[in-house]
């Protein structure tokens, strides 16, 4: 997870016509992780799967994304791992947290500024330290008893009653 800030601009697409309500094209710079970054940008008009097979193709990998569907097709075939972005995960916690009584997202939450702080203190370091750090003080962090007897305990429906 990288605390640097995201960059994102809006890309204006000419010679195409567009739906008027379609939206503007946006590209992000999310910067983090063990291996040197790269960046491609590949324009598709829509957002449906078989964009992300064609520009994909052949690609065998992991990718960083967001929950765009059109990705778990790629995931699918096994030649394409997926690592979705912590960022999207941090703002539905946030959401919950103060809608009420929200424990478990009050405490990814700290868990997630845990995750933060290592980050923190290994930037500078070189890839492997940055790695060897990171993997030997986040194991402790996401693996603790909290996280999986929550994660792993029954939860009421919502039409269940605790009075009976």
């Amino acid at each position: 997870m990288s605390t640097r800030p995201r960059r994102r601009c809006s890309i204006p697409v000419a010679a195409e016509p567009r739906p008027a309500s379609s939206s503007p094209t946006f590209v992000t710079n999310d910067p983090g992780g063990v291996d040197p970054p790269c960046v491609a940008y590949l324009y598709a008009p829509d957002r449906k799967s078989e964009q992300a097979v064609q520009h994909l193709q052949g690609f065998v990998g992991t990718l960083q994304v967001d929950g765009y569907a059109g990705y778990k097709v790629l995931a699918d075939r096994n030649t394409v791992g997926v690592a979705f972005c912590g960022s999207h995960v941090r703002h539905k916690l946030h959401d919950l947290a103060p809608s009420g009584p929200a424990r478990i997202a009050t405490e990814a939450l700290a868990r997630i500024a845990e995750l933060y702080r290592i980050d923190s203190e290994v930037r500078g370091g070189s890839a492997e330290e940055r790695r060897d750090i990171r993997l030997a003080r986040s194991r402790i962090i996401v693996d603790s008893p909290s996280s999986a007897r929550r994660a792993n305990s029954p939860r009421p429906s919502a039409t269940h009653s605790r009075d009976g």
